[in-house]
């Protein structure tokens, strides 16, 4: 059977794994330009969260169309039509060979069934990991310490397993003991690099509103904001939130006119960010929307309040990572993302002594060490995913 031509990609609620599949997308399509690609977005509220994401939606968009299975309101009606929409992609995935993406297990209703449609069209189901990069040390411990008492293991993990760095495979254990097969990071994936390269040189760096950020001359940091939210990998003693405006009270005394970018998580509280942003009026604070990977090109550091892979989107970048958690005594800061540009900063002295640094010399810190970031990828995506059930 000739490979399939059909590519229907599953959006889901979580923007990371969008974030990991979209660089996927991107080669396979520029190894075979005869394909088509569409999304299903598996509930619509969940679109506004990808389309504020500029960076991101442009390259998906330029991919193929975006169609909507639920509505979200949870009316009957609304089931209906969920119903629908239903039968219309199982047709299409009927009518000829398709690979299908998704990120989570496809045993759950209406995933199995777009999975059973697939395979019995001779179509390949993959599924593929959400972080683009492998957990670090003290992040997998608490982790599985969180689903220890669980059963989390997949009852349907696809037919190809796509995993982005060989060390994934310790961190999807619970979940799957099929052989993965590891395609490299996608964030170091070429025509990502290029979609990067041409938004900022098009687009250039721009506000939540979309108005244009003047970054010439000077000191930039990117301040990563969760708010109150808790992310159920939190060392922290203090919130995010008390964090975040603590560092800003260290710019106010230490580098009153750096340029404070800040970018927050997509599910972060956005009334809350622009209180928060509006007590710091006298300082110049610009939130932004952008990807962080390109943010990170345009700052001289970026800053954490909460865990987050975003600081390993600064180190395949070649910046450094402030980390201003505070951390209990039983944690230890230093070995949870452990790199040679990390730096710690848990208290207003050391916040304020870290931005003086950094002011007087911001060429002069380590390079980060992303050795265990960045694995290659592999020649051809397109031979990966050859592995259907009707080609064994």
């Amino acid at each position: 059977m000739s490979a399939p031509r059909n590519v229907l990609a599953l959006i889901g609620p979580r923007l990371i794994a969008t974030d990991s599949l979209t660089p996927i997308l991107l080669e396979l399509k520029a190894e075979r330009p005869e394909i088509t690609v569409s999304f299903l977005v598996v509930d619509r509220r969940w679109f506004s969260v990808l389309t504020a994401n500029v960076v991101l939606f442009s390259a998906l968009a330029a991919l193929g169309p975006f169609r909507f299975l639920s509505d979200g309101t949870g009316s009957r009606l609304g089931k209906v039509k969920a119903g629908l929409r239903l039968l219309r992609h199982l047709a299409l995935v009927l009518a000829r060979p398709t690979i299908l993406f998704g990120y989570a297990d496809f045993g759950p209703f209406p995933y199995n069934w777009l999975a059973a449609c697939t395979r019995w069209r001779g179509g390949t189901v993959v599924l593929h990991a959400k972080p683009p990069y492998p957990f670090a040390p003290d992040l997998r411990a608490q982790y599985e310490s969180l689903v220890a008492d669980r059963d989390v293991a997949m009852r349907d993990d696809g037919d190809v397993f796509l995993l982005f760095h060989p060390e994934q495979v310790v961190d999807y254990a619970p979940f799957t003991t099929k052989p993965p097969a590891v395609i490299g990071t996608p964030r170091i994936f070429p025509r990502w690099r290029d979609h990067l390269d041409r938004y900022q040189q098009e687009q250039g760096v721009t506000d939540w509103d979309g108005a244009p950020i003047d970054i010439a001359g000077r000191l930039v940091f990117t301040m990563s904001y969760i708010g109150e939210l808790q992310s159920p990998l939190n060392f922290t003693v203090s919130d995010a939130r008390t964090l975040a405006r603590r560092f800003l009270e260290a710019v106010r005394e230490t580098v009153p006119d750096a340029l404070i970018i800040i970018k927050p998580h997509p599910l972060a509280d956005m009334v809350m960010l622009r209180q928060d942003v509006t007590d710091f009026k006298d300082l110049d604070i610009r939130v932004s929307l952008l990807h962080p990977q390109l943010l990170a090109r345009v700052s001289v550091a970026g800053v954490f309040p909460h865990p987050s892979t975003v600081i390993d989107d600064f180190f395949i970048e070649g910046r450094p990572a402030i980390d201003i958690l505070d951390y209990p005594p039983e944690a230890t800061d230093l070995t949870l993302f452990p790199n040679p540009a990390y730096i710690s900063a848990s208290t207003p002295e050391r916040m304020r002594a870290v931005l003086a640094e950094i002011a007087a010399n911001p060429d002069g810190g380590p390079a980060p060490d992303t050795a265990h970031l960045s694995h290659p990828k592999v020649p051809s995506l397109s031979d990966v995913l050859q592995s259907s059930p009707a080609g064994r």
